[in-house]
């Protein structure tokens, strides 16, 4: 039977479900508030439609018309919004006596705010260890008339020089009240946290008029808690408490954030009905790191909170390494990159409807589409499979039932597979393995390993040492490559294929290590990108979970296995060695169960992928709708075929002002093609390619640059390998078969001056001219002559302002200052012996400017300090190499290990050796003054 024989029976089936269906849908919308409009009840009808297709046989893509038409009519639907209560006024009058440039800041606040030109944003805190959205913390980001993303540090400062520090929080505030209830029911749902200042409580007349308005809107108080920061909490007095009693008693709680100490008075606090207290995973897991009595404090600490009834939520959590630790503390919530980034509050309160919908036709297909029957059924729609081993064909200790014959059932149609794996070993070895689980080898055309895209990223490197980490297991995977192992002082690179011992080590046990690997600015090729696999039942750490805990550190990973690239080019020749050809993408499916790893590489390519749920999945786990759509969300895989992609292309080294507005360009050359706004990267940076030896040279690190892409409006992210392959394409064969047939954009965006292609000899006309032939959207700007730029500037003169020591006109071509970010290392503690502490931090990959002592401005656990810094060799003590030594002025406390953001503000003087220690101790005073001198101007 032809599927149009087997849908044919579902008609009648089809056509009475939906009309039920419609009436059900109209019957809730009536119960909801809602009009009971036609596009309800054809939305409830297509909901049938969709889901009947799917269990007729119909894959994911197959769905798209009926999925884009349901997504169009929930969005109208969740668009009638619920009326706000009119906000107070809050009069925000011009500043006197401030400087051209502040007063130029404050009124671009001012306009942003009374023209709503507001945007909240969510970040989840989620449940620990089930990671299910519980509660979100909203931010608030302001817009210029231009688009252009006001950043707080730029207005910030000029807030409080103006004393308009309280006026912009009380307006954000409301405004930020109002956004929420705009978001609908869906918000109902969970507690919403929102920042309050300490302004909002002192200014009397203001808490009035906002008291009222919460009045009008006391419906939220179930949903809202109130947010102060740690400094504002310690400075509570009297007329503070009666203010909080007052927002209490309407049935408001309170929180408090970035805790600095464990040893609060915490009944104080739950008097005054603050329910919840953050501490940074920082602060928490070096308590428990440390003696004895320290873990005794955390235990104290938690003991307290458990006494006075107050949730205790772990904050600042990025490294997928830290959770078997933070997970034995007992913690109950988390918040933090790992579970979720700050994002538009629509992307996290979409309507339940539509989630319903998407969780539902996953899971019908996941498990209705069994091995057997449903590679039959998928047998007429592909012609070649991308099929992961672990967690899909096997275990790791025995097969799953019925694999093997469905994989030779398919192939008998004429069809190929590739068994496409993460393994850090040559492929060349795998069938083997399989052999031993009964697996025919007829059952498969090809094995293609991660471990083959990681020997082309080393054979690139050599003839360089190496430093080794890994068990004898992976062996294999450098035979052949004449490749020298070496100590970590003497290697020019990392390869870290897994753990030595991963039956009883743990990513902390490499944490040292590493940190010294990163401040040397050693790169790490990773043979396996996966974090953790089941091993017959137990849970195995992967060279994945090292490589987070690397790039914590601020080191550059590069990766070859799923979901990069490197490992999709071999899995399309292998395909094509097995057919002759490579089959057109809509007729390729990739079959996994890891999210992070074969559902998002498969997104990425832009084929269809199958995910395999339930106990099956060893990397995900269990296979509840909920879990499901919520962990494609965090993925970032879409359900349909996802809008196309417009992107900028470059290095974006420093993000300058240049960057910033050809970023703008982009997002507006997007909305005109409703399409996702890109922004395709190189990985290393060319430069570092042609010229392996050059000192550092990055303006910021990875992480650095990719969120601040993400600040300026980039939804995502490609980064493209540059290697030999890469730099010897031809220009047409980049725009070709890069952009187009592996990037999938469907247009780009780049400046005049960009070039491309062997020897450079791509240019704009080039890029329009292939473009065009290849159905590729072209824009290329003229970003100084736009800009009014007065003369030549980019990441290059940013580059030669900083070796000149000039921080200042460095920040004014990035748009703010230039910043480092590191993590503390164990230093000689000279400083401290000079009763000057500073923390040491090693810049790695950054470019080492001006050698002397500079005005910075220092950031830990989100709170900011000013500082004095030198960088340099330290002459009056003989140290050999360059070290970046921060004093944090009128700060208390050990840095040990902590995260900094160190932001150059300004040059003081030169390096220089003294006669002895009381000399420099005396010049460190000095240097002290003069600091204090220009932050209180800046």
């Amino acid at each position: 039977m032809n599927f149009r024989q087997k849908s044919s029976r579902y008609g009648a089936a089809v056509q009475f479900s939906a009309g039920i269906a419609g009436i059900m849908l109209i019957a809730a919308s009536l119960r909801a508030g809602l009009e009971p409009d036609f596009e309800i009840a054809l939305a409830a009808a297509l909901v049938v439609s969709v889901i009947l297709h799917a269990r007729a046989g119909f894959a994911l893509s197959r769905a798209q018309q009926e999925l884009e038409m349901l997504h169009g009519l929930v969005r109208k639907i969740s668009a009638k919004k619920i009326s706000a209560a009119s906000l107070p006024e809050v009069k925000f009058e011009k500043a006197h006596n401030v400087s051209a440039q502040d007063a130029y800041i404050l009124d671009s606040v001012k306009d942003a705010i009374e023209n709503d030109r507001i945007d909240l944003y969510l970040q989840p805190i989620v449940s620990l260890p089930q990671r299910k959205h519980r509660y979100f913390e909203a931010f608030s980001r302001l817009r210029a008339d231009d688009g252009a993303v006001l950043r707080p540090l730029q207005y910030i400062d000029a807030a409080e020089r103006a004393n308009r520090i309280g006026v912009i929080d009380n307006m954000i505030l409301l405004r930020a009240v109002q956004a929420l209830r705009n978001l609908g029911p869906e918000s109902r749902n969970y507690r919403i946290f929102c920042n309050i200042s300490p302004a909002t409580i002192f200014d009397q007349d203001f808490f009035g008029r906002f008291t009222d308005y919460l009045d009008a809107n006391a419906d939220m108080a179930p949903h809202l808690v109130f947010e102060f920061t740690y400094p504002a909490v310690e400075m509570l007095h009297e007329r503070v408490a009666v203010n909080l009693d007052s927002i209490a008693r309407r049935g408001y709680a309170f929180s408090v954030d970035h805790i600095r100490r464990l040893d609060h008075d915490w009944k104080a606090l739950r008097d005054k009905n603050f329910r919840f207290v953050k501490a940074s995973s920082a602060l928490l897991l070096k308590e428990n790191r440390g003696e004895p009595q320290a873990r005794e404090r955390v235990q104290a600490f938690k003991e307290k909170l458990r006494q006075y009834d107050i949730d205790l939520i772990v904050e600042k959590v990025e490294l997928e390494s830290h959770m078997p630790e933070i997970l034995s503390l007992g913690i109950d919530y988390g918040q933090g990159e790992l579970f979720g980034a700050p994002r538009p509050a629509a992307y996290y309160m979409r309507p339940r409807l539509e989630l319903a919908i998407a969780a539902a036709l996953l899971r019908l297909i996941v498990t209705d589409l069994q091995f057997i029957d449903g590679l039959q059924s998928l047998a007429e729609q592909y012609d070649a499979l991308l099929c992961d081993a672990w967690g899909v064909i096997h275990n790791g200790v025995e097969l799953f039932p019925g694999a093997g014959e469905a994989m030779l059932k398919f192939r008998e149609q004429g069809r190929a597979i590739v068994i496409l794996t993460n393994a850090p070993r040559p492929s060349s070895i795998i069938p083997a393995q399989l052999d031993r689980l009964g697996l025919p080898r007829e059952a498969y055309d090809a094995v293609v390993t991660s471990g083959d895209a990681t020997r082309a990223e080393i054979e690139r490197r050599l003839p360089a040492p190496a430093y080794r980490i890994g068990p004898e297991k992976d062996d294999p995977l450098f035979e052949g490559l004449n490749i020298e192992f070496a100590p970590l002082e003497d290697a020019k690179f990392i390869i870290c294929t897994g753990l030595r011992d991963d039956h009883r080590e743990t990513p902390e046990d490499y944490r040292e290590v590493l940190s010294r690997a990163a401040g040397r600015g050693l790169p790490m090729v990773c043979a396996n990108p996966d974090i953790v696999v089941n091993w017959g039942g137990r849970m195995i750490w992967c060279a994945g979970a090292l490589a987070e805990v690397y790039a914590g550190f601020g080191g550059d990973v590069v990766y070859g296995g799923k979901p990069h690239a490197p490992i999709y080019r071999l899995a399309r020749a292998a395909i094509a060695n097995a057919l002759g050809a490579v089959p057109d993408k809509s007729r390729i499916l990739a079959i996994g169960d890891g999210l992070n790893t074969d559902i998002f590489g498969a997104n990425k390519e832009g084929v269809d992928a199958l995910f395999v749920a339930g106990d099956g999945g060893v990397h995900d786990g269990a296979a509840d709708a909920e879990t499901i759509s919520r962990r494609l969300d965090e993925v970032g895989v879409a359900m349909v075929s996802p809008r196309p992609v417009i992107a900028a292309i470059g290095n974006f080294d420093g993000v300058h002002l240049g960057h910033q507005h050809l970023l703008r360009e982009t997002a507006a050359l997007a909305e005109q093609h409703d399409a996702r706004v890109g922004g395709v990267v190189f990985n290393p940076h060319p430069r570092r390619f042609f010229s392996p030896d050059d000192p550092p040279f990055l303006l910021t690190s990875l992480v650095q640059r990719d969120a601040l892409l993400r600040e300026y409006g980039v939804e995502e992210i490609l980064s493209l390998s540059f290697d030999k392959q890469l730099a010897a394409r031809s220009p047409e064969s980049f725009v070709r078969e890069v952009l187009c047939q592996e990037l999938g954009l469907a247009g780009v965006v780049t400046g005049t001056d960009f070039r491309f292609g062997a020897k450079r000899a791509g240019d704009g006309v080039a890029l329009e001219t292939f473009g065009a032939a290849a159905g590729l959207v072209v824009k290329l700007v003229d970003v100084l002559a736009t800009i009014g730029a007065a003369e030549k500037f980019g990441s290059s003169v940013v580059r030669e302002a900083l070796v000149a020591g000039d921080v200042r006109r460095a920040g004014e071509i990035l748009g703010r200052p230039w910043t480092v970010r590191s993590q503390v290392v164990e230093g000689q503690k000279l400083g401290r012996t000079l009763g000057f502490p500073t923390a040491n931090v090693m810049l790695g990959d950054y470019i080492e400017p001006k050698h002397g002592v500079y005005a910075v401005k220092v950031t830990m656990n989100g709170v900011t300090h000013d500082g004095v810094a030198n960088f340099g060799r330290r002459p009056t003590v003989g140290a050999d190499a360059p070290l970046l030594e921060a004093h944090l002025l009128d700060f208390k406390g050990d840095l040990y290990g902590a995260d900094l953001e160190v932001a150059f503000v300004e040059f003081i003087r030169d390096e220089q050796k003294f006669d002895g220690l009381d000399a420099l101790k005396a010049q460190i005073g000095k240097d002290i003054t003069a600091a204090r001198d220009i932050l209180r101007q800046n």
